[in-house]
């Protein structure tokens, strides 16, 4: 159930592809340090335009599969952060 949520998440997202795309730096997005971008990576997470897509539904799904910081995505508006980051990039 869990994986079947995180693939229609990506789906939605846009799924990261290394051949033609450069990862962002995620860390530049306020309450995601090293340790979190590495579970974003794990997730297939890499760019300012996934997580600026991201809604209130995927905050959840992250706290669920990640389990830390439980509410932090949504309380430090990671999309919003990240559509403003991707903008200036």
């Amino acid at each position: 159930q869990q994986k079947n949520r995180l693939d229609a998440m990506l789906n939605r997202l846009g799924a990261f592809d290394p051949a033609t795309q450069k990862a962002d730096d995620l860390k530049k997005i306020n309450g995601v340090g090293p340790v979190m971008e590495e579970k974003l990576h794990q997730l297939g997470i890499y760019t300012f335009d996934q997580v600026s897509s991201m809604t209130d539904e995927d905050y959840e799904l992250l706290d669920e599969i990640i389990g830390e910081f439980p509410g932090r995505a949504k309380r430090d508006d990671w999309a919003g952060q990240a559509a403003k980051l991707k903008n200036n990039a």
